[in-house]
């Protein structure tokens, strides 16, 4: 059947056609750029006239409204909106099922789709593919009926919003899409009759263009009519009367300490719902990851003392394998905060995101770190509840099918819903607790308890440990080598960005380059690893690598050799190859810093490449003479710098295990810096001369007469490295230079 239709209703006025009849959708996404609400309802009730819409709480069902506009007899739909950043698989089936029902509300089907979008926001690349696979999903021809209406709450200049169309290329795509049908809307001036005017006008003169012809609507056959409500209302009886049963031989318990743990995938609102139950800001919230390590917490509510443990999330739809070592570490440590273990465990799962198959996946998986009789004591606590609107949870848990049911049985069908931006809302709280003191009665009043031989924390704390000690160990690193290299700066740095689709290479690049230079692409679950794309260089492209842990806020204060410490030996050799050069970057522009650092690093590679720049071109084979060619005295060069490294940080291991009031006493050990050198046994005033004996001994090295060509019968080269300072007691200088004399004589034949 086609999906369009014949327009009749027509009338000549002036030189022009007027449509007696206008069929409206309004049509649009939630939550762009901090803005929550796109003003779809505000925009109808200006439409309208009236107010036709309820304003300040979402559409969670298609709705009509109608009235004679100018003349013109204009029927308005508001539909559901969906998260901006999200594709069609992701949106929850009861409001996709809603947003295609609308065009049977305006029958026999619409003229025109308003597509509102706040003017003052961004529009990124992830929206637009959203967008697109929203719209598509109910006409491929419905570009053709969409106008662009931008909602504003205050007069807008247009002129200063073309200027910024030029910096939003997505936007202009959008623009494109819709033949440059655009219209400007101020939700707050009621009074503007013109600006409804003009906006009908301009739908009239796109029917004009389509020849009259609207979107006809699914036929009813064709499409699933919510009827939730009558399927579940028996259900939910059948198990009110079972639970009422079941309770009537348990002897009630009341709990006067219960502890709670939280789990849940990230931005799930773990930590409002926390701060919901405790009655207070315990936990930080904010739109970024704000849990990276379990967080205990203590209140007295409602005549109970309440133990609540927040824990980091997963990424909803990754599978337990994606998720990293210190996640999963810190997620088994929660249940082992509030001994002898939690009354129940609280599995978040937001309302306004699909539960299908790769989010049942995740949560089964993730569950399966505590093992199967931990669902014994776990509730459902569907977060978002202002998503709900006037649906009820059942009606959504019925319509989004055998992935929710699944999860639904595997906990006992114990669920509750919480709305964290009505904290004045006490019920919510009680009704929870109550919920849970019915399922410990069921469980006969036991607590999930742990094994306890398998508790994690002492593995983390392990890990955590080697993370500081490490960090020591590259900061004292990174100093010696800035001042061996200082005087090394480059006004053109070249950078190629390498790594698997999704790692975050584009925002990345955006990020150095503080601007939209490359589009961002959703990732792909690709084949090949990090070392079959390297080797694809050659062995040498391993000395021009830096390591750049991309989306940095995962790890929020926590610093990267910790997150390297966890992960296990793949990422540390990968680190080891790279020289221990990695960088973390976070995904804002508002941190210039961050790249100066970044940049920082690379300047100290390129200078440890001698200014070389990474080359496919390969060496020629030369044959093998006594005099050392200019590759070798490098790479012997590259040997003696990692020598003194090794000794300037040798002793941080056992400085860092040794009691503070120790770690200031003299160290005594001898160290080899080859086979051809010093042996040499000295006293240090303490770990902080470290730096000045290890280049005390660098110096040595390099002037010690068994280097010289006459006992190796080599000609040898001397190092020029740059001033060095030394704060030690009088500020000792210490300058390594070479005769310029020698360095003419000595110089390797090519």
């Amino acid at each position: 059947m086609s999906d369009q239709g014949k327009e009749e209703s027509l009338s000549t006025s002036g030189s022009g056609k007027r449509l007696t009849e206008i069929r409206i959708i309004l049509t649009g996404g939630r939550e762009l750029f901090g803005r929550e609400e796109s003003g779809k309802s505000s925009t109808g009730n200006i439409i309208l006239g009236r107010n036709a819409f309820v304003v300040g709480k979402r559409t969670a069902r298609s709705v009509k409204a109608d009235a004679e506009v100018h003349g013109r007899h204009v029927t308005v739909v508001d539909t559901p909106g969906w998260w901006w950043h999200y594709d069609v698989e992701d949106t929850p089936k009861f409001d996709r099922m809603e947003i295609k029902r609308s065009s049977t509300l305006c029958p026999p089907g619409p003229h025109v789709f308003l597509l509102v979008i706040p003017v003052d926001s961004g529009f990124k690349t992830i929206y637009r593919t959203a967008l697109q696979k929203q719209l598509e999903s109910l006409s491929e021809k419905i570009w053709g009926y969409t106008i662009v209406l931008f909602s504003s709450t205050s007069p807008h200049d247009k002129a200063t919003f073309k200027n910024s169309l030029r910096l939003c290329p997505d936007l202009l795509w959008l623009l494109k899409m819709c033949q440059n049908r655009y219209h400007f809307l101020n939700i707050n001036s009621i009074d503007d009759s013109l600006q409804v005017t003009t906006l009908l006008e301009k739908i009239e003169e796109m029917v004009a263009k389509n020849n009259g012809n609207y979107l006809v609507s699914i036929p009813a056959e064709d499409l699933k009519k919510n009827t939730t409500e009558e399927k579940v209302k028996p259900k939910n009886l059948f198990r009110k009367k079972d639970r009422t049963e079941l309770q009537a031989h348990i002897k009630k318990q009341h709990l006067t300490d219960i502890h709670i743990v939280i789990l849940g995938a990230s931005w799930d609102s773990k930590s409002s719902a926390g701060n919901l139950i405790l009655g207070e800001d315990v936990f930080d919230v904010d739109e970024s990851r704000t849990t990276v390590s379990c967080a205990v917490r203590q209140a007295q509510v409602h005549g109970r003392k309440l133990t609540v443990v927040d824990t980091p999330g997963w990424y909803c739809y990754n599978s337990l394998e994606k998720t990293s070592e210190m996640d999963k570490l810190e997620i088994r440590r929660s249940v082992y905060l509030c001994p002898p273990g939690p009354h129940v465990i609280l599995l978040t799962i937001p309302i306004a995101i699909a539960f299908n198959k790769l989010y049942q996946i995740a949560v089964e998986e993730h569950m399966s770190l505590f093992g199967k009789k931990v669902w014994s004591h776990t509730i459902v606590l569907f977060t978002r509840g202002d998503w709900l609107g006037d649906t009820t949870i059942e009606e959504r848990t019925e319509e989004e099918g055998k992935h929710l049911e699944w999860l639904m049985e595997q906990c006992g069908h114990r669920y509750h819903v919480f709305n964290c931006k009505q904290y004045t809302d006490s019920t919510q709280v009680t009704e929870l607790l109550e919920k849970i003191e019915d399922m410990v009665m069921e469980n006969n009043g036991c607590q999930y308890v742990p094994e306890i031989e398998n508790n994690p924390s002492t593995e983390l704390e392990l890990k955590l440990k080697t993370g500081k000690t490490n960090m020591m160990k590259v900061s004292k690193k990174k100093q010696i080598l800035h001042e061996l290299l200082k005087e090394n700066t480059f006004s053109d740095v070249r950078i190629v960005l390498l790594g698997l689709e999704g790692a975050g290479k584009s925002m990345s690049g955006n990020i150095i380059l503080e601007g939209h230079f490359f589009e961002d692409k959703l990732a792909e679950k690709a084949q090949q690893t990090v070392e079959d794309i390297m080797n694809l260089f050659g062995e040498n492209v391993w000395r021009h690598t830096v390591v750049v842990f991309s989306y940095g806020h995962w790890l929020k204060d926590r610093p990267a050799e910790e997150y390297i410490a966890c992960e296990g030996e793949a990422l540390q050799e990968l680190v080891r190859k790279c020289g221990n050069r990695y960088h973390v970057l976070v995904n804002t522009w508002s941190s210039r810093s961050q790249v100066k650092d970044l940049l920082g690093v690379i300047e100290v590679m390129v200078a440890r490449n001698r200014g070389e720049y990474f080359s496919l071109k390969k060496e020629e084979s030369k044959p093998p003479t006594k005099t050392l060619t200019e590759d070798e005295w490098n790479k012997r060069e590259d040997e003696l710098i990692e020598k003194m490294l090794e000794a300037a940080i040798m002793d941080l291991d056992t400085e860092w295990n040794k009691p503070s009031a120790k770690r200031r006493n003299s160290i005594d050990r001898s160290i080899n810096l080859s086979e051809d050198s010093l042996s040499d046994s000295n006293s240090a005033a303490g770990a902080d001369n470290l730096l000045y004996n290890s280049a005390a001994k660098v110096c040595q090295w390099l002037r010690h007469p068994k280097h010289h060509a006459a006992s190796s019968g080599h000609d040898t080269m001397s190092i020029t490295s740059s001033y060095m300072g030394i704060n030690e007691q009088g500020h000792q200088d210490l300058k390594m230079e070479s005769d310029e004399k020698d360095a003419k004589d000595t110089v390797p034949e090519t």
